[in-house]
């Protein structure tokens, strides 16, 4: 019975692998309109060749990380390098350079020492479709990992909202009164974008290995258009523990916040979100949801299953009345991935937070149930707390991501890449029809490919146990 759980966990886990490597086939072929061209041959070349941002840093690891900063003015490009249509404008105040969606832009970069950077930009979406925009990293011409070729900046989405009716609800409602869904519109802004992994098996921002001397960083348009402020490449800090944190509670004397103190935000009523169709619902599975009306309906939820591709996020404003330690609590039903967790990261702007507020926050769980579950939000061994000033207005983004799922992913696909290549050596010796009554003499004429396909069979059992035991909870089947 144990064996069998486990086979339908991999099978699942297998699936979900599919699943994400299909995305990224769709996203990477997006823009084809049928042709083949010279670029196009060299950017499967390219692809093909890629290695993954996993075996990048391992080939990196003794090339240390840089110990300053280097700011680039977006409209500083190099023009013999830059092949979009580029335009120098102006959006809230800010100069920037504003690139079309084809094209590349370029820049000159000099670089001190040999060293790992980190790079964002500061950018804003101009309004345009509604998918995201996209484009591909290169230094000196090269992708330098194929993850790089998908990086993927959201847009800004805001609800329509009408003046608060007599319940002080903000939606707009028909003759029988029931509240109406709100338009959503794009609503640009400036904000700092790291480049990481689009499909978030690596939480941490990615590092870069740039040589001394002047090296050539561009940036290739795939989909949208965008503005762009500045480039700035830096020395990546990872992400500190939710043990340390705490330790920095008690060195300052942080209390929890008095009670009679809490803030209720209705999760419906986003400040943004990263997507149109991530919106306010309507459920009535429970009479405790809020609001609550058997004659009408009200919109009382956000999210479901609308709400589960990698990088799409809600983002709520508060303003605490009391200074003090405050736990997130969420009241949710997850039900979507059956016998498993869905996990969000948390980000927090304000006071003395500047994005992920530590490593663990990348890991928050929402365990599977049918039913509606009111939790303090952590990683399913601390309870998360954080620390809020009176007065001050905080910005909480929750974004989906796949958490401690994350590294299972990349051992499956290690493993399956390895199966596949022992399988393309098997069948150079057997062909797609193998003789049954041949003895092929796998052990002594390719003892390697055996030897992996047992470690690899290995792997995956363990993998396995390791996912069942981590869901801690069985599925509807």
């Amino acid at each position: 019975m144990k064996r069998t759980r486990s086979l339908r966990f991999l099978a699942l886990f297998l699936a979900m692998l599919t699943v994400i490597s299909t995305i990224c086939t769709g996203v990477a072929f997006a823009e084809d309109d049928g042709s083949v061209s010279d670029t196009t041959i060299s950017d499967v070349k390219e692809l093909l060749n890629a290695i993954s941002y996993g075996e990048y840093i391992k080939r990196n690891k003794d090339v240390a990380r840089a110990t300053e900063s280097i700011l680039v003015n977006g409209l500083d490009y190099d023009s013999e390098n830059t092949t979009a249509k580029v335009e120098e404008r102006e959006y809230e105040g800010v100069n920037s350079v504003y690139v079309p969606n084809t094209g590349t832009i370029a820049w000159k970069v000099n670089v001190p020492a040999t060293a790992k950077y980190s790079v964002k930009i500061k950018c804003y979406t101009v309004e345009a479709k509604s998918v995201a925009v996209q484009r591909i990293f290169r230094i000196n011409g090269k992708v330098p990992f194929a993850e790089a070729r998908y990086l993927s900046i959201t847009k800004v989405w805001n609800n329509v909202y009408e003046d608060l009716n007599d319940a002080g609800r903000p939606f707009k409602t028909d003759i029988d009164n029931n509240e109406l869904r709100p338009s959503m519109v794009q609503a640009p802004e400036w904000r700092e974008y790291e480049f990481r992994d689009i499909d978030g098996f690596y939480p941490e921002s990615f590092e870069f290995v740039l040589e001394a001397g002047e090296n050539l960083i561009s940036l290739e348009s795939v989909s949208e258009p965008i503005a762009i402020a500045s480039i700035e490449l830096f020395p990546h800090v990872d992400f500190v523990s939710y043990e340390s944190v705490k330790d920095s509670y008690d060195k300052n004397g942080y209390k929890p916040a008095e009670k009679g103190h809490a803030i209720k935000i209705e999760a419906e009523i986003p400040n943004a979100s990263s997507s149109q169709t991530v919106y306010p619902l309507e459920d009535v599975s429970s009479s405790l949801n809020s609001p609550s009306d058997s004659t009408r309906t009200l919109l009382n939820v956000i999210g479901g299953d609308k709400w589960q591709t990698s990088g799409q996020w809600v983002r709520y404003k508060f303003t605490p009345e009391v200074s003090g330690l405050y736990n997130i609590v969420a009241r949710y039903k997850q039900n979507v991935n059956d016998g498993l967790f869905s996990s969000r990261q948390i980000y927090i702007y304000g006071g003395q937070y500047n994005g992920i507020p530590f490593a663990e926050a990348t890991k928050t769980r929402f365990n599977y149930s049918d039913d509606w579950v009111v939790e303090a939000m952590g990683d399913g061994e601390n309870t998360f707390e954080f620390y809020f000033e009176a007065g001050v207005e905080y910005t909480v983004v929750f974004e989906v991501s796949l958490g401690s799922m994350g590294d299972m992913v990349r051992r499956v696909e290690t493993a399956l890449k390895t199966i596949n290549a022992a399988y393309l050596n098997i069948i150079k010796l057997t062909g797609t029809s193998p003789d049954n009554y041949r003895d092929y003499g796998f052990t002594r004429v390719l003892p390697d490919a055996v030897t992996d396909m047992k470690l690899m069979s290995n792997e995956l059992y363990a993998i396995a146990e390791y996912l069942e035991k981590e869901a801690g909870i069985k599925g509807s089947n």
